[in-house]
């Protein structure tokens, strides 16, 4: 491909106001068929002007292959976005209140195109990164709004680099903006937190699907205790569940402690609804006050109320008797082995509904 075929397809496709105008009618009629459609056309115009392609060619033709790969990175992301919402091929603007930026670190180019939270210490964007396949991998980008409180992200950055497990965030990159703010880029968790799901089901979710909630989040919290390492903060917003593979992931490890059997740090973090009685006195952190949030967010999930932990009159009395180990106000006396938890929780399961583990389509 000579420099002039570059300078025109340049000229062409940066005066290009829709993705439309790039890839045309998508084959397939469902959303996958036409993510799949967009992708092959994609790859093929990112191979043909991908800059690396250009390594050895002289400046000014690197220059116009890098403008243009930004320029197809970014439609290729409105394209994903209207067929995600079913407007691809209308005429149908995206909405102004969305975001287009890059964030470029060692590692590669992240495109990030959606504000979509601002919690309490960060501001978090969805986004994406192109693997070597030219695949795009979705990703969640947390920024730190003040630096001075960029160590909660370094600890939480420091965490995720530590762990591994399939109910936990997938730590992918890290960056400072120019003012100096610490950021994280992660895998991206499709799903809905409990807050959602209670809107849904506003009397409470049935107690066999919070079972399965349930047992996978003690599995995680066995495995980070195993580790050593307190999660601080687990709530209702803190906890995602995907229903068509039954995940559920514990994220937010801001206020997570590492090394829990060996630090004299205290607890950075104290919910009134959610925290055990231990953390707003400062105690030493331990894998109970763990498992207590972990059983007000169930009881909020089931419907109770959790100032009284009062749980509705629907819930089996063997699950509500279990469960209510979880709530003791003494650690001395409440449940703290997430495992044997696990196990117990299985039993129970088999006793209750007829199956230690049985698959319940969950409609969100």
């Amino acid at each position: 491909m000579n420099l002039n075929e570059i300078t025109e397809f340049h000229s062409r496709v940066s005066q290009m106001n829709s993705p439309e105008e790039l890839f045309g009618e998508l084959k397939g009629d469902s959303k996958n068929e036409k993510i799949h459609s967009l992708n092959e056309i994609y790859k093929d115009l990112i191979k043909k002007f991908h800059p690396d392609k250009f390594a050895n060619a002289e400046a000014y033709t690197r220059y116009l292959t890098g403008e243009i790969s930004g320029i197809l990175n970014e439609l290729n992301s409105q394209a994903k976005k209207k067929i995600e919402r079913e407007i691809y091929g209308k005429e149908i603007a995206l909405s102004k209140n969305e975001v287009s930026f890059e964030i470029k670190t060692k590692l590669r180019t992240y495109i990030i195109f959606e504000h979509f939270m601002e919690a309490d210490y960060a501001n978090l964007y969805r986004g994406e990164f192109y693997n070597k396949q030219a695949m795009a991998e979705k990703i969640c980008v947390k920024i730190i709004r003040d630096k001075a409180d960029n160590d909660l992200l370094r600890n939480e950055i420091q965490i995720l680099k530590s762990i591994q497990h399939k109910s936990l965030p997938v730590y992918i990159d890290e960056f400072r903006t120019t003012e100096g703010e610490l950021g994280l880029i992660e895998r991206f968790i499709e799903g809905f937190d409990f807050i959602s799901i209670k809107e849904k089901y506003p009397k409470g979710l049935p107690e066999e699907h919070a079972c399965w909630i349930l047992e996978r989040l003690l599995s995680v919290l066995g495995y980070l205790h195993y580790n050593k390492i307190i999660h601080g903060n687990i709530e209702p917003g803190n906890i995602i569940v995907r229903p068509e593979d039954h995940n559920v992931f514990l994220i937010d490890f801001l206020f997570a402690i590492p090394n829990a059997n060996n630090t004299s740090e205290t607890y950075g973090c104290f919910n009134e609804s959610y925290s055990a009685p231990e953390v707003e006195v400062k105690k030493k952190p331990i894998p109970a006050s763990d498992i207590y949030s972990l059983g007000k967010s169930i009881l909020f999930l089931l419907g109770g109320n959790v100032d009284k932990n009062k749980f509705p009159r629907s819930v089996d009395k063997r699950i509500s008797k279990f469960l209510l180990e979880f709530l003791e106000p003494s650690p001395l006396k409440r449940a703290k082995d997430a495992w044997a938890l696990w196990h117990r929780l299985s039993n129970l399961r088999e006793e209750v509904f007829g199956a230690r583990h049985q698959f319940l389509e969950l409609e969100l």
